[in-house]
C-alpha cells in the first residue's frame, strides 16, 4: 500500500485528460462549418491537413476534399463539410 491514498490506489498530482474533455456531451468535435488553412496538399490520392482554431487553440486534422478530383494547394482558406473522428475532416474551397 502507498501511503497517502485511501485504499492503496494508484495516485498521481497530474490530472488525466482524454478526448472526451474536449467534446461535446455527445462526444463530437463541433468543427463542421468551420474554416481552416490547408498545410498539406489536399487531392485525388493524397491525405491533406488542415489547420483548424478548436478550443482555444489551433489542431491538425487529416483532409480529404469534397469533389473528388479537386485538388487544394497549401496556404488556401478551406470550409470543412463532414467530420470522422477522431481527425478527418472533408474539406472544400471557401467563398472569397
Amino acid at each position: 500500500m502507498r501511503r497517502g491514498t485511501p485504499g492503496g490506489g494508484l495516485h498521481t498530482s497530474v490530472p488525466s485528460y482524454s478526448l472526451f474533455l474536449l467534446t461535446d456531451a455527445a462526444g463530437e468535435y463541433h468543427v463542421v462549418g468551420k474554416h481552416g488553412r490547408v498545410t498539406g496538399r489536399i487531392g485525388p490520392g493524397l491525405v491533406g491537413e488542415v489547420m483548424v482554431e478548436v478550443r482555444g487553440g489551433v489542431e491538425a486534422f487529416y483532409a480529404h476534399p469534397t469533389v473528388p478530383d479537386e485538388e487544394i494547394a497549401p496556404s488556401s482558406i478551406v470550409v470543412i463539410v463532414e467530420f470522422f473522428p477522431p481527425r478527418t475532416i472533408y474539406v472544400a474551397r471557401a467563398l472569397p
